[in-house]
């Protein structure tokens, strides 16, 4: 098991990797924070640049895919592969692939046509709702990677701020992190920089008009709405999150202990 001393690679700036950041110097409740340059979260790395790739290799970094096979083979067709553990997140609910389809395609006249920013927002609940909180064993798989595996590691998917999202917050919520400041840590995905770029199938970013950026923004923010989907869902059929973090994501006192001890400081 590789481990790198806390800081080594802790302020690395790609060039063009979206919503890359890492999450050391977050506090913990009773002093603790988070070490340096041992955790990062990130969007896919199909747009990085050979100067990006080189960072990364130099820093060592490990990577925990959140994506499905087929996601990955569509933004990465311009990379390398990147070693690593993919751990896909399955679709609960089917109603909106057709939507997801469409954003990750680059359709934008479709999604003129037929969506709503309301419309939007409700997707993105139910993505949380259902799809995020109801794959507890990609979650519970991530942390024990995290208690156990290589470090340092960065976990992303597609935009970094939805499946990525959820983990760094179980991630935080597990060590104690104030719910203020995981809150504040999800919602920097938002920020311009950090959102997702729509692309077509070929590899080109289209241009959006007014009204299209107005529906569409919900699908690329991480608004703090959507993080209470999921924890309502998680409510709702594990009671507490103390018992969903314990039986669904299997944070025993070991692995908690095992998470403070290699990433706080």
């Amino acid at each position: 098991m590789k481990q790198v001393t806390a800081g080594s690679g802790a302020h690395l700036t790609l060039q063009s990797v979206r919503n890359f950041r890492s999450i050391g110097g977050l506090h913990v409740r009773g002093g603790s924070r988070l070490a340096e340059g041992l955790v990062y979260r990130s969007g896919h790395f199909g747009a990085a640049t050979s100067q990006d790739r080189e960072l990364l290799r130099s820093a060592g970094l490990h990577f925990i895919d959140l994506r499905n096979p087929w996601e990955s083979h569509a933004e990465d067709r311009s990379v390398p592969a990147w070693k690593g553990v993919q751990t896909p997140l399955q679709s609960k609910d089917g109603r909106d692939a057709v939507l997801w389809s469409a954003v990750r395609e680059g359709r934008l006249d479709e999604l003129a046509d037929t969506l709503t920013a309301e419309a939007a927002e409700e997707a993105m609940h139910r993505l949380y709702a259902n799809d995020i909180a109801g794959n507890p064993s990609v979650f519970a798989t991530f942390l024990n990677s995290l208690a156990t595996g290589d470090l340092p590691v960065v976990v992303h998917c597609s935009a970094g701020k939805d499946r990525t999202g959820w983990a760094i917050a179980v991630l935080l919520t597990a060590l104690g992190v104030p719910e203020s400041v995981i809150r504040d840590d999800y919602t920097q995905s938002s920020l311009p920089e950090n959102q997702y770029l729509l692309r077509t199938t070929a590899g080109d970013v289209p241009p959006i008009d007014k009204n299209l950026r107005t529906i569409i923004t919900p699908l690329l923010e991480a608004r703090p709405s959507y993080l209470e989907a999921a924890w309502r869902s998680v409510e709702k059929t594990w009671e507490t999150r103390r018992s969903y973090l314990e039986d669904g994501l299997g944070v025993t006192p070991a692995l908690s202990q095992k998470l403070q001890a290699r990433l706080l400081v």
